[in-house]
């Protein structure tokens, strides 16, 4: 696998050459164009003439007879330009192209020597190629390209070389049967939430235990071994709606082996009051009291998922007031030493293997959907059931196999007998040996995918976004036309929850996933093979170097724990704690430091020229000499700090996709560059998103040098006094941005709204945070023809009376109202034709929820945080009126306020 993502990623570095355009090579020559102006003074500058000079020899002695040239030094310009041109030509590499493509569709596979070898040389020439178009020295180009075909000439030798099966033809043929990205059984998406077969019991008693009499708090403990099922059942009834209306405050943190106090406090204080700048300065006894203050008369229900020792609870266990008022704490864990060590435990549930008509139903329902088998398959498939000992995890990750493959009898018995069996089902490596199987039978191009999500801390629930950008900086991706980078790793991640190797934790309206997560026995698999193929490397201190390409900390980096490691060949470091120094990194392509802060941008960045991806907690300034990372793709600040004022350079950065501050930037007005067809503004034709950027850098020549962007956050600061009529001028250059879909604008004080024609047709959400503008203003968004989600926080629209006579939200799907002062709300169903979901949050003076929602037959869900009791009432009607009218899918989520209770 390891030689594959270093192959893909050489191809996908190999095409960005083939596509580089010459002409902007040629600006790399700057001396040369000083040449030519100084001696071409009384030359015709027009465009033909310039672009003879670069075409060939004779066209310049051509050039020469015709103008005022000496004839020696057009002789030597050439010279020097033709040795440039020559080194760096798109052909050269279009056979070397052809040649690593041959490497990912020969069927047969390498031997582990080859493998290494291979994977040596595309890492070499990928850094080779990564150099030259990041650092366009002439006197480069000799050198780099006679070792690039030293590469093509080793990497020939070894694909004519007879390679030797590794593994058996059978798995891999079995599996192309059924290969494609994102493909085959309806059944294996639609049922994904069939998991928790043979747990009818363990979810009446916890859901009695939850709501029952009991005032004093009570802790219920779940106890198995991994894989079992404890977090899914868990799951399930934090997620259950009654549960959810019946308690105030709800929170779930990961605990884990190696737990962080910090962490969990932190976590906590985040799901009961969202976590402040300040609470992060604040130590552990401050968070512990707060936390307490915060729960303090309020009915709770806290899940600790997956808690290794009793030290982990003793540590918070004084943050949980016992206020006798029904409160709950849910806790799993793999001993049932701990469960016995709590105090007020009042249920235990040791959760127990399924049986084998259980393990055949769940095995059945996540490949067929249904609770029984073809006759010719079933008794293959009681044999592979029988294999997995009733292990939850071992069966439905299995399930993900069989659902890719042809529902055939022989495809089916080739699965079982790879797949092995438990000789002790509580043997962490016998455990992760049946789960393999699954990794072996991943096609090729999910496999780095794979590996690369599961050196994410345990238990931790991953941004798709940030998955997205690292492995686009990664490289190993396919091409696959007529979609993005983007795109193509949303496929991935599909597949990957399609197999039940990862979790889909939260979507969006539209179905994409937002967040996702991996089991933890799972990423035991996907650390251990990462090290096995030397993939990757993860945290603990190297006990011998080895040729690690990726290192991903969990902790603080202590650099004396890594004196031998070999710094120049990595190529990705991720970490999440601290890390002072940076030295000796020359050839890194992905660098994540998003807990580390600087005061200034740290010079030893600088100098990493074929970086792609770029997280950084916080700095506070840009140098000009930043540009020169002329590969880099995302650029992130995450932590707060003063208005980041971009250099005009920025925009030379040709490669930039993604570049998000959490607070704002200004943006330069783009210079102007000299071309061979005249002068040109420079822009940044790759961007997708920018978030988020002050008001004045939406000037049309900023914004038209954007011409893809579809993600823009804006973001009002406050030292950015703009006149109310200056700003809608601002907003009215947003029409120039045609492909823009998501839009979020953050105002500090009461502001105008544009008009709707300012606003892009392509837009599709749009969220507003407290422009404190009139609800009779609505009508704005209501006419933009595509908006499909829209957000309004802080006060975005006051007053206590919205009533809605003739707008109609025609393409509306969620709508979320964030803090507001409206008391009555008039609308009916032909306002919110295809409404979806409906959020309410702190609406406290709102009376009720107009009945006409009840009649909106696309509705799905309606949610409300802290609003009034006559809401809740309101909304009870609503419910059924759908209801009957037949929408059984319907829901009501209520998380009550104190007041409520």
């Amino acid at each position: 696998m390891a030689v594959y993502a270093a192959i893909v990623s050489l191809i996908h570095t190999v095409n960005q050459a083939l596509r580089y355009d010459p002409i902007e090579l040629r600006n790399y020559a700057s001396e040369y164009r000083v040449f030519l102006s100084h001696y071409m003074s009384d030359f015709p500058r027009d465009r033909k003439a310039l672009e003879r000079v670069f075409e060939a020899a004779n066209k310049v002695d051509l050039l020469a007879k015709n103008s005022f040239l000496e004839r020696q030094k057009v002789d030597l310009f050439w010279k020097s330009m033709s040795k440039f041109l020559y080194y760096y030509q798109p052909y050269d590499f279009k056979e070397f192209l052809c040649l690593l493509e041959t490497f990912l569709k020969d069927p047969q596979l390498m031997n582990e020597n080859d493998k290494k070898q291979v994977q040596t040389l595309a890492h070499e020439g990928e850094d080779l190629i990564d150099l030259l178009m990041s650092n366009m020295k002439i006197m480069s180009f000799p050198n780099a390209r006679f070792r690039i075909c030293l590469i093509e000439e080793e990497l020939q030798q070894l694909r004519e070389r007879t390679w030797q099966f590794e593994c058996g033809a059978k798995c891999t043929n079995d599996f192309v049967a059924g290969d494609s990205l994102c493909s085959s059984s309806s059944s294996s998406t639609s049922h994904l939430e069939n998991n928790l077969v043979g747990f009818d019991n363990y979810l009446i008693q916890i859901k009695e235990q939850l709501t029952g009499c009991q005032l004093g708090l009570s802790i219920i403990s779940i106890v198995g071994m991994g894989g079992i099922g404890k977090t899914a059942l868990s799951r399930v009834v934090y997620d259950d709606p009654s549960i959810e209306d019946h308690f105030y405050i709800h929170a779930w943190i990961a605990v884990s082996r190696g737990y962080d106090v910090r962490k969990m406090l932190l976590g906590i204080l985040n799901s009961v009051s969202h976590c402040t700048d300040e609470m992060y300065e604040e130590s552990n006894e401050q968070l512990a009291e707060q936390l307490y203050r915060s729960l303090k008369g309020r009915r709770y229900l806290i899940v600790l998922d997956d808690i290794w020792n009793i030290e982990a609870w003793d540590d918070v266990r004084r943050s949980f007031p016992d206020d006798n008022n029904g409160s709950r704490i849910i806790f799993t864990s793999r001993y049932t030493s701990i469960a016995s060590d709590v105090y007020n435990r009042s249920l235990t549930l040791d959760m127990h293997l399924l049986n084998m008509d259980q393990s055949l139903k769940l095995l059945s329902l996540k490949v067929f959907g249904t609770e029984s088998f073809p006759p010719e398959l079933e008794n293959v498939g009681k044999q592979i059931a029988g294999k997995c000992q009733g292990l939850p995890l071992a069966i439905i990750v299995v399930a993900g196999i069989l659902v890719k493959i042809n529902k055939t009898p022989d495809s089916w018995e080739n699965v079982e007998k790879s797949l092995g069996s438990f000789q002790n089902v509580g043997n962490s490596e016998e455990c992760l040996d049946v789960l393999a199987l699954s990794y072996k039978y991943l096609p090729q191009h999910l496999k780095p995918c794979f590996l690369y999500i599961g050196a994410f801390p345990k238990d931790d629930e991953i941004s798709v976004m940030k998955i997205i950008r690292l492995l686009v900086a990664e490289g190993f991706l396919r091409e696959i036309e007529e979609k993005t980078w983007e795109e193509v790793v949303e496929d991935y991640l599909e597949d990957l929850i399609s197999r039940s190797l990862l979790m889909a934790t939260k979507r969006g309206y539209d179905g994409r996933v937002i967040k996702c997560s991996m089991h933890d026995l799972l990423r035991d698999l996907s650390i251990r093979e990462s090290q096995r193929e030397e993939f990757l490397h993860a945290s603990v201190p190297l006990e011998e170097p080895y040729s690690v390409s990726r290192l991903v900390f969990y902790s603080d980096v202590d650099w004396n724990d890594y004196k031998d490691l070999p710094k120049p060949s990595i190529c990705s470091f991720i970490a999440f704690g601290r890390v002072q120094q940076l030295n000796g990194f020359e050839m890194l392509r992905v660098l994540d430091i998003s807990f580390q802060s600087f005061m200034r941008f740290p010079s030893e960045i600088l100098c990493l020229k074929i970086l792609r991806y770029l997280a950084i907690g916080l700095f506070n300034d840009l140098p000009p000499s930043f540009s020169e990372l002329c590969r880099l793709q995302t650029l992130i600040r995450w932590c707060n700090g003063a208005c980041l004022i971009l250099p005009e350079e920025t925009w030379k950065m040709k490669e930039l996709r993604h570049v998000y501050f959490k607070k704002s930037s200004h943006f330069p007005v783009p210079g102007t560059r000299m071309t061979w067809y005249g002068e040109r503004h420079w822009d940044l034709p790759k961007l997708q998103t920018l978030s988020y950027l002050s008001f004045g850098s939406c000037a049309r020549e900023i914004l038209t040098q954007v011409p893809n962007l579809k993600k823009l956050g804006l973001r009002e600061e406050e030292g950015e006094y703009l006149r109310d009529e200056q700003l809608v001028c601002y907003l009215n250059n947003l029409k120039v941005l045609h492909c823009l879909e998501k839009l979020k604008c953050f105002f500090t004080k009461q502001r105008p709204l544009p008009s709707p024609d300012a606003f892009p047709p392509s837009l599709k959400q749009l969220s507003l945070r407290g422009c404190q503008r009139p609800w009779k203003e609505m009508s704005v968004l209501s006419a933009l023809p595509n908006l499909e989600v829209v957000k309004l926080k802080d006060y975005a629209f006051k007053g206590s009376q919205w009533e809605l006579i003739e707008e109609v939200f025609c393409q509306l799907k969620v709508m979320l109202i964030d803090i507001a002062d409206l008391e009555q709300w008039e609308a009916s169903s032909i306002n919110f034709p295809k409404l979806q979901s409906l959020v309410l949050k702190y609406c406290s003076h709102l009376r009720e929820i107009p009945i006409g929602f009840g009649e909106v037959y696309t509705l799905q869900s309606i949610e409300l945080w802290e609003c009034n009791s006559s809401t809740y009432d309101s909304v009870d009607r609503i419910r059924e009126e759908q209801e009957d009218s037949g929408n059984d899918g319907f829901t009501v989520r209520i998380h009550r306020g104190h007041n409520d209770e």
